[in-house]
């Protein structure tokens, strides 16, 4: 999956409150996703701070999105997605 282009995951953002990040749904389906990925960043292969971005968020909670919309992102790579 190393490779996926930034214009590709940008979709629509949300402010999420820092809560929702600590809930155990959201941390099961986060270490999936990071498993599934190959515990790298999708974009450039880091293994270094990895995060999980929404491409897109479906329904009303962070674990609502369908795996398929989520991607694992080094914290630089997710950052520059966001324009950070």
């Amino acid at each position: 999956m190393v490779g996926i282009g930034i214009q590709s995951l940008l979709k629509r953002e949300r402010e999420v409150p820092s809560d929702k990040y600590r809930d155990p749904r959201w941390l099961r389906l986060r270490d999936q996703i990071i498993s599934r990925d190959g515990r790298k960043c999708t974009m450039c292969g880091s293994q270094h701070i990895l995060q999980v971005h929404h491409q897109k968020y479906i329904g009303d909670e962070l674990w609502d999105t369908p795996k398929e919309f989520l991607v694992t992102l080094c914290k630089k790579c997710h950052e520059a997605v966001h324009n950070i």
